[in-house]
């Protein structure tokens, strides 16, 4: 599916068509303006009504039902809702429950998946009542997240079952003792014992690597909260996930060496960071990269910096 960023919205109660309009104008926003022409994979939407044509529709009436509603000034929910009321579109899932989920296809576009937070982050001050789960593939964020009216907690989870997962596979590729129990029980089907983590196809130098892809990221995090200097040597997990952060705090810096796969020029670095929407040249090479970057600059939302690492030549 290509790497994605998934999130996760839950209220206590309903959403109501008020947080839905202004669901909708926080996606508006990221997808018109200076963001309209941006994103290279997927872009951000949600607004919790997503439609299709019903049985006696198709796209070309609803369009146009759309349209005339629009004239009469209504915003986009309450078209949609009147589009429902005459039988024009149907509803992927009825809005009014408390729960909405959305995922965004970022592949290796660092910048978008800094506007999909961004949007999130909007998203969860619009509608401060509602827990914002937020979740990526990729490396931009170093864990899990939880964001409530614009600010963040963090969520070890994934990470401490990744570390055990790992930890394990390595432990049973380097130790006789599995091994002799295993062949106590021969009863146990192999695909069971596979799917409980058993016999897996990892080979030990593979597990070490992403342990300590993991272990990285949880230093980073501890590097990230002594700095911030909000925890002092109190690093319970109880203690750090009912803390509120600054929602970019555990978002990872880009860094040359992120890249080492993709080519050592500055077009491959800056593909990495940008995707390929800006069309980068073997030519001048140097010169495109920073005319990229001052591009990236002025798509950065209002209230936001960037950070530009150096690269040694």
């Amino acid at each position: 599916m290509g790497r994605t960023i998934h999130f996760d919205i839950k209220k206590s109660s309903a959403f109501i068509d008020e947080e839905y309009r202004k669901a909708y104008d926080i996606s508006n926003k990221y997808n018109s303006g200076i963001f309209k022409d941006v994103w290279t994979c997927e872009n951000f939407w949600w607004d919790g009504y997503d439609y299709y044509p019903s049985t006696d529709s198709n796209w070309d009436k609803v369009s146009d039902r759309y349209k005339d509603i629009e004239a009469e000034g209504k915003h986009h929910i309450d078209i949609v809702k009147q589009l429902k009321e005459e039988g024009i579109v149907n509803f992927l899932q009825e809005p009014g429950t408390n729960i909405g989920h959305g995922f965004v296809k970022v592949q290796g576009n660092e910048y978008n998946s800094f506007l999909v937070l961004s949007a999130l982050i909007d998203l969860s001050k619009a509608i401060p009542e509602a827990d914002i789960s937020v979740h990526d593939e990729g490396e931009f964020l170093l864990c899990d997240i939880t964001l409530v009216d614009g600010k963040v907690k963090i969520d070890l989870e994934e990470i401490a079952k990744n570390i055990k997962h790992w930890s394990f596979i390595i432990a049973q590729k380097n130790t006789e003792f599995i091994e002799e129990s295993l062949n106590k029980y021969p009863g146990i089907p192999g695909q069971l014992l596979k799917d409980l983590g058993f016999n897996t196809p990892y080979d030990t130098k593979l597990a070490v690597e992403y342990l300590e892809d993991e272990l990285r990221n949880l230093s980073e995090i501890c590097d990230r909260l002594k700095e911030e200097g909000s925890i002092d040597h109190n690093f319970f997990i109880y203690n750090l996930e009912q803390r509120e952060f600054d929602p970019f705090l555990f978002t990872r810096s880009v860094k040359a060496e992120d890249f080492k796969y993709y080519g050592s020029s500055i077009v491959s670095l800056m593909d990495g960071f940008s995707g390929e929407g800006f069309g980068l040249k073997d030519t001048d090479t140097e010169l495109l990269a920073y005319q990229t970057l001052s591009v990236i600059q002025k798509l950065i939302p209002e209230d936001s910096t960037i950070k530009i690492l150096g690269v040694d030549r």
